[in-house]
């Protein structure tokens, strides 16, 4: 009876820590899907300054070549750097659709509206003493939750163990009759 009741807490501390690891992979795709908007506006902010710095040079070399001064090669080099420019900003703003329908989609929103996310894309350097990575894996919520589903079933095991060994039980009856013990037998 007490492995079963072992087990049952087990299963019960092996839910627990699955709901820990569904929340924590959630919070991680929320994350994840805001970086990847904010990433790909800034991405499209700076393919528009290409395209336009792409712009002014394919300007320049068709002037150039309308005065004689530049050849047909760099004129088409110039017009093709252009049109890849283009290019990139139309994928740019698919990749923003893109992450937009990924962010709504982790926030649980069923119509996909334009989304503007804000913010800074810095990385900060931290500095100091190595993690214990020993100790963070024995907190891990996934190892936690393996740890206590392999503790349920050895206690469920040795649960379906003790049913198939034998058991023994005695029983007597006995009564007393004024001066005298009379023996029944076996009940």
């Amino acid at each position: 009876m007490a492995s079963r009741d072992s087990s049952c807490l087990k299963n019960v501390n092996a839910s627990q820590y699955n709901y820990d690891v569904t929340s924590s992979n959630i919070r991680l795709r929320l994350r994840t899907a805001f970086i990847s908007l904010l990433s790909a506006q800034e991405l499209l902010v700076i393919t528009k300054d290409i395209a336009a710095r792409r712009k002014q040079n394919a300007d320049l070399v068709k002037l150039l070549y309308d005065g004689g001064m530049e050849n047909k090669g760099s004129l088409l080099t110039a017009d093709a750097n252009l049109a890849q420019a283009v290019f990139n900003i139309v994928q740019s703003e698919r990749a923003i659709t893109v992450a937009q329908r990924q962010l709504s989609k982790e926030m649980g929103r069923a119509a996909v509206r334009p989304i503007q996310a804000s913010g800074s894309l810095e990385v900060t350097t931290v500095k100091g003493e190595k993690p214990n990575f020993e100790a963070l894996a024995t907190i891990n919520p996934s190892l936690e939750n393996l740890s206590s589903l392999t503790e349920a079933a050895q206690y469920g095991l040795k649960s379906a163990k003790a049913e198939f060994f034998p058991t023994i039980s005695a029983t007597s009856r006995a009564a007393v009759a004024g001066q005298t013990f009379i023996r029944l037998g076996p009940c």
